[in-house]
């Protein structure tokens, strides 16, 4: 009995490991769980970005309001061959009924805003998520894991062990890879600063916060589509 005695007080110390370890769909709910917490979070707020596809710098401005939004968007540096020139500016409002872009030039879109459906939340969840190690990303622990989706499809991602955020994502067999960095708080919250997307290895777009204003008030003008200079109702 002496001898089995610290052997059970081991087992004991070592079990409760085995026990609270998370499989593959719990890392996956908790991690969407802490998505829409944030999401909530995000229901008024002002974000400044910068982005760079191909060569072209954007400077943009996010407004967002509840179930509205508005994006500003200006092509700071433009390569000759691109079809978008240096000075370009776009804005889009979605009103919560209808989405409009206008831009620079004068040219003009409206279109009616597609309803959620709680169908295509029941369709997006995965239909079994695999653990498959722990790994460091971004400076970050995470948890490896491996989504199984509909039609074949899967997804690799990288959730991070502490807060459960989305660090990576590797769709299509890897040949699609969504990095986030530079994590930083902001008002309880933490926000990667910094995004990459990769495509057969090569990096096709990198957007950086400049800042952000959680808990904004913002003037509802800003959402109404009818107070931009050129406005006409097309349906």
């Amino acid at each position: 009995m002496k001898k089995l005695f610290p052997a059970i007080i081991m087992f004991l110390l070592v079990f409760p490991s085995f026990s609270s370890a998370m499989n593959g769909m719990e890392i996956y709910n908790q991690y969407m769980k802490n998505e829409k917490k944030n999401k909530n979070k995000f229901g008024n707020a002002i974000l400044e970005h910068e982005s760079i596809t191909g060569g072209i710098v954007i400077s943009g401005k996010i407004y967002i309001k509840e179930n509205k939004s508005r994006v500003e968007s200006t092509i700071m540096e433009s390569p000759e061959s691109a079809m978008v020139k240096k000075g370009h500016k776009t804005i889009m409002i979605d009103d919560g009924k209808n989405v409009s872009t206008f831009s620079s030039e004068g040219e003009f879109y409206s279109f009616p805003r597609g309803e959620e459906d709680e169908d295509d939340d029941e369709d997006s969840k995965p239909l079994s998520v695999n653990f498959i190690s722990k790994e460091t990303v971004s400076g970050l622990e995470c948890y490896k894991i491996e989504a199984n989706f509909k039609y074949g499809e899967k997804s690799e991602m990288w959730i991070s062990v502490n807060d459960f955020l989305l660090v990576k994502e590797s769709m299509e067999n890897g040949s699609i890879v969504e990095i986030n960095s530079d994590f930083r708080e902001v008002s309880g919250i933490l926000i990667p600063f910094k995004s990459q997307s990769i495509e057969d290895g090569q990096t096709i777009e990198t957007s950086t916060l400049k800042s952000v204003k959680l808990n904004a008030n913002t003037d509802d003008s800003l959402y109404d589509p009818t107070k931009i200079k050129g406005y006409k109702k097309s349906f």
